[in-house]
């Protein structure tokens, strides 16, 4: 009897030189594992075992967490630094904590602190209503008043030289001065405010909301030209001044926001929704270099920045990266292009958006952005999305 002669299969030596790490799908990659637990790759090319976990503490009540010289967490109505409790009194909820220079800001409740001094601190916004009289003068813009001139409808008869007239006959007010080429607009005439504690909490440059003026031309939004505890100065011209007894309010607001991220020293933030019974669909930016003012709009290219956007659906998201700002929505990013002459550009890319609820999860890693769309984590490093868990199975 004889037995059919089999070939034997060829032999072959595979060296497994790289670690994928875990890789779900049907057909993993060679050298990758279906199944791990308690491995890592921090030792790569080599395969070690993770480093044992420890508790470096334990909060009650967590509402936010961020880094900069130290850790930074967020404990029900407390802020810590580095395990030291602040002095500010946080509302409940989530916060965002957006780190800008040695200042940390605390979103939404729109409060401030320097890490390096725990007792500067304080609220971004802030609002004054008078009590008692208010006069309003004219002035210039360090709030020297103008004093000795006339009020009317036509030109003083033989004025002296250095006259001046308050001109109240043409549609628009002037204030004139006699000279050699006859009667010349005076410029950058202002109005000061002038009631006990108008000013406090105020700066120049500050882009505040006045409110309550029975002069004509005085309600409005300004910016701040110069500030004492008792006087402001706005750059408006008024037909009369005087004096009144009803309340004036001085507000500097800070628009709610979704989202903020710093860029460029900048602050920007996102909102989608209705406030004070209108639609919003907005980014904004702060001042430059000023992280309380959001309404400082001088025509200068360190100017508050606003833009209402096309793109429908709530914002999602947003993060700093590749020298610009992204504003994420689930089928969309806002991508900003900030300008230092302030004529800032935003463009929208159709592509996956960061997953409603998951705007926490935007990290920037050596340059590459990375965040949980619909379809899984996604990777931007400028071009196009692209989903990068596929390894990771449904």
């Amino acid at each position: 009897m004889y037995f059919p002669k089999l070939n034997a299969p060829r032999q072959s030596r595979v060296t497994v030189n790289r670690f994928p790490g875990l890789d779900r799908r049907p057909r993993g990659q060679e050298g990758s594992f279906r199944e791990m637990e308690n491995l890592c790759a921090q030792g790569y090319p080599t395969l070690t075992v993770r480093r044992p976990r420890g508790i470096a503490g334990s909060v009650t009540a967590p509402g936010g967490l961020t880094a900069k010289d130290g850790l930074i967490w967020v404990d029900g109505h407390t802020l810590y630094i580095n395990g030291s409790a602040a002095g500010l009194v946080l509302s409940e909820g989530k916060k965002q904590l957006v780190s800008m220079g040695a200042w940390l800001l605390i979103w939404p409740d729109k409060l401030y602190i320097n890490t390096k001094d725990l007792t500067d601190f304080g609220s971004l916004e802030n609002k004054r209503v008078t009590e008692g009289d208010v006069s309003f003068t004219l002035c210039r813009p360090d709030g020297t008043a103008y004093s000795g001139y006339l009020a009317a409808d036509t030109a003083p008869e033989e004025p002296e030289s250095g006259s001046l007239w308050l001109d109240t006959g043409g549609e628009e007010t002037a204030l004139r001065q006699y000279g050699q080429d006859g009667w010349t607009e005076v410029d950058d005439v202002c109005v000061g405010l002038h009631a006990a504690g108008i000013g406090v909490g105020f700066r120049a440059g500050d882009g505040v909301t006045v409110e309550g003026c029975e002069t004509e031309g005085l309600d409005g939004l300004h910016v701040l030209q110069a500030v004492d505890d008792d006087w402001i100065v706005v750059p408006v011209m008024c037909r009369t001044v005087g004096s009144q007894t009803a309340a004036v309010t001085v507000t500097r607001a800070i628009p709610d926001m979704d989202f903020v991220a710093e860029q460029g020293n900048r602050l920007w933030g996102c909102k989608y929704g209705i406030v004070n019974g209108e639609p919003v669909n907005e980014i904004y930016a702060s001042k430059l270099g000023d992280f309380r003012n959001w309404n400082s709009f001088a025509g200068l290219s360190t100017d508050s920045y606003a833009a209402s956007r096309g793109s429908d659906g709530v914002f999602t998201g947003a993060a700093a990266c590749l020298g610009g700002v992204i504003f994420f929505k689930e089928d969309c990013m806002e991508r900003v292009y900030p300008s230092a002459s302030g004529a800032h550009q935003i463009v929208t890319v159709r592509c996956p958006g960061v997953k409603k609820g998951c705007g926490g999860s935007a990290a920037l890693v050596d340059g590459t952005l990375f965040y949980v769309g619909a379809n899984g984590v996604y990777a931007f490093d400028g071009s196009m999305p692209v989903c990068v868990s596929r390894a990771l199975g449904d």
